[in-house]
């Protein structure tokens, strides 16, 4: 029984992989300050941000062509109507001001409930903002009506996956991020896939033990 349990531990720890990505945690020494930021369109980062009474503003510099997608995510018991929005501007090259690129408004957002398994969590995922971005100077906006409210920023795309333990350490940044106890991990479906199956081979184990021992009797 401890070698199938011990066989299952390791199938699930090389074939188990989930979309890569990296965490940043998003952190402001004051309102209105500006986090720098590197998006790549080959990768993708999570900046795990909080609104405390000020809007977050990032900013990044281009200089070159490149395609990227912005989205937001929250938790759906956190905001049911989706009160985020995303404002992305471009610095004037003469140094005149700014020019708006994109903007979505919380209420024309369509936001959309994502149970994802993996996470434990219940997501309102906001549109995929992909655009094409000419080299230059830019910012990107993420505020509310009310400027409060725990948000993920997810710039890029996919390209490569995590193993077993890196999507576990993934999920649980996340959960720490929104509040929630390292017990909250146990939702994953990284962790209750196979403890349901290492139960149920104990379950037929000790079902085949007594058995025998009653047609022994």
């Amino acid at each position: 029984m401890k070698i199938m349990i011990g066989a299952v531990l390791v199938w699930l720890v090389l074939s188990g992989t989930s979309f890569a990505f990296d965490v940043a945690t998003t952190e402001v020494a004051k309102p209105y300050d500006v986090v720098k930021i590197t998006p790549n369109e080959y990768s993708q980062v999570v900046h795990m941000g909080t609104l405390d009474s000020f809007p977050i503003m990032y900013e990044f510099t281009l200089e070159e062509s490149t395609e990227l997608s912005f989205q937001l995510r929250t938790l759906a018991n956190i905001l049911p109507g989706g009160a985020f929005s995303l404002m992305i501007v471009r610095e004037n090259d003469d140094g005149s001001g700014v020019t708006e690129v994109a903007r979505q408004i919380a209420g024309n957002n369509n936001w959309q409930a994502h149970k994802d398994r993996v996470y434990g969590l219940t997501f309102l995922d906001g549109e995929v903002l992909t655009l094409a971005y000419e080299p230059g100077t830019y910012r990107v906006e993420v505020s509310t009506p009310v400027n409060e409210g725990k948000y993920l920023l997810v710039v890029g795309d996919t390209s490569d996956h995590l193993g077993y333990f890196a999507t576990l350490n993934r999920a649980h940044a996340i959960q720490s991020h929104f509040g929630y106890s390292f017990v909250r991990l146990l939702t994953s479906s990284y962790l209750y896939y196979p403890f349901g199956i290492i139960m149920l081979l104990i379950i037929f184990e000790r079902t085949w033990k007594f058995r025998n021992k009653i047609s022994r009797a």
